[in-house]
């Protein structure tokens, strides 16, 4: 309740559920604000790529949950995107292991706790591999700065005073819920990205 002294143990809780919140969040697109472009270096005649915590080509925090664009860097930093492809494309290359200087398709397999980066042809040049990813959320600590745009504080704590309530006993109001719901959507809202239109013309 308002002006009571919080324990160490619900302090805890709450930090946790809180947390669990932003790892949640990091996997959903509508909620992230920003994109991160980051510049890696191919290993000739190495297939596949791998990216996260112990990967033994790309070491990042976490692997990412998805790509969002991709571009080989030539010599004088000029850059050709690469395609983007998925699974079923990945599944109906013919030769896997042919080779090239450079590569035009791309492939992420998201595995855990490294994702895998499938190129195609298989690179054979040290060329520059840049990636489009989405900046993820977080975890805090107590004691830390909250630092995110306009409009997350709000919806953050309505959110967390969502979740909190069932540990607590509580029951979440209809006006509570109903000002989570308005905060999310004015924020995730600022996220969304609108696609570009032509006519066929």
């Amino acid at each position: 309740r308002a002006g009571d002294v919080i324990n160490a143990a619900d302090q805890d809780l709450a930090l946790a559920i809180f947390n669990e919140l932003l790892d949640a969040l990091s996997g959903t697109p509508r909620a992230l604000f920003s994109v991160t472009f980051t510049q890696y270096t191919l290993t000739p005649n190495l297939q596949p790529h791998t990216i996260g915590p112990t990967g033994s080509t790309f070491v990042v925090t976490r692997r990412p949950v998805a790509l969002l664009a991709a571009d080989l860097v030539l010599a004088n930093n000029i850059r050709v995107p690469l395609n983007l492809r998925n699974r079923a494309w990945w599944m109906h290359v013919r030769a896997p292991t042919v080779t090239s200087s450079t590569p035009t398709d791309l492939y992420y397999e998201t595995s855990w706790p490294n994702g895998q980066i499938r190129l195609w042809p298989v690179p054979l040049t040290a060329y520059g591999l840049y990636l489009e990813t989405r900046t993820e959320l977080v975890a805090l600590a107590i004691g830390d700065d909250f630092d995110l745009p306009q409009g997350y504080q709000q919806a953050l704590r309505l959110t967390l005073a969502e979740l909190l309530a069932p540990a607590f006993g509580q029951t979440v109001s209809p006006s509570t819920a109903n000002a989570a719901r308005d905060a999310r959507a004015q924020v995730w809202g600022n996220n969304d990205r609108v696609p570009n239109l032509y006519t066929r013309d």
